[in-house]
């Protein structure tokens, strides 16, 4: 049978470290200077996304998305998306992402065909002490006066996904809350190898499951050592790799029935189709 590397089940509660003012000011700042060169005809906003949006998404197409909802966009870019004429030009303004500007190219009731610029805020630089110290209380609340910790997660955990299940960390992908350490990371091996089932650890630097730094206590609910396959211990995932195959068997299938069925009408001569099936084969 085949070994598995330990395994845990956690939630935690999650603070974002105060991002330095100079961190703020800069990005802004090179938001107004990009916005300027717009304005004053220097260039246009799609090259200037194409060479500075932070928006991996869209720099490429110029910073455009076309037929987006506007419930699909986090509130404060919707809003100014609604608000703003087609063809006008935002100022500069804030959201989770970090500092855009926007033009709205067409907008047909909750439907918006937008172009826009992202600048990052460098969250590197940062000052952790206000996330520490709250962490901390939080942590001592638990302890002192018995407040479920998943109370504590949906009242005060920055996280939104995890916060409104509890803090509980779950496989995004496939849901399932029994994690390998070592695909959450070294951050979250240091924090749980330190506790027993059911200990609540320090606050703790982590690296998140999107990427952000951030900071958290966790609580360990369950823990299993490196083991081999066993149907007590991971009947879950037995059963999830168990419907992934058969989910992949009947795609295949069904693909090959398809094959069967589906006409496919070639246009050209019949050397012309010779030369180029003989030319994949011999690049294959």
């Amino acid at each position: 049978l085949p070994v598995l590397p330990p395994i845990v089940r956690v939630s935690h509660v999650v603070k974002y470290p105060d991002i330095l003012p100079e961190a703020e000011q800069e990005a802004l700042d090179i938001i107004g200077v990009i916005r300027d060169s717009i304005v004053t005809g220097v260039s246009t906003l799609e090259n200037l996304a194409r060479k500075y949006s932070e928006d991996v998404g869209s720099a490429q197409t110029g910073g455009r998305y076309e037929s987006m909802a506007l419930g699909d966009l986090v509130p404060e870019f919707a809003a100014i998306a609604a608000r703003i004429d087609p063809g006008e030009l935002s100022q500069p303004f804030k959201s989770p992402f970090g500092y855009h500007i926007l033009r709205v190219n067409e907008r047909v009731g909750d439907v918006v065909d937008f172009s826009h610029i992202l600048i990052n805020i460098d969250r590197s630089r940062s000052d952790p002490s206000k996330a520490i110290s709250e962490l901390a209380v939080l942590r001592d609340s638990i302890l002192t006066y018995d407040i479920p910790f998943e109370l504590i997660a949906r009242r005060h955990s920055e996280e939104e996904i995890s916060a409104e299940i509890g803090g509980r960390v779950m496989d995004p992908s496939t849901g399932d809350r029994d994690l390998f350490v070592d695909v959450l990371g070294a951050d979250w091996k240091a924090t749980t190898d330190t506790l027993e089932i059911g200990q609540i650890s320090q606050p703790a630097e982590v690296t998140l499951l999107d990427g952000n730094q951030a900071w958290h206590i966790v609580l360990l609910q369950r823990k299993v050592p490196t083991h081999r396959v066993d149907i007590e211990t991971d009947y879950a995932r037995i059963e999830s790799l168990a419907l992934e195959t058969k989910r992949a068997e009947e795609m295949r299938r069904w693909l090959d029935l398809l094959r069967e069925e589906v006409f496919v009408e070639l246009h050209g001569t019949a050397s012309d189709m010779s030369s180029k099936f003989d030319s994949t084969t011999a690049s294959n």
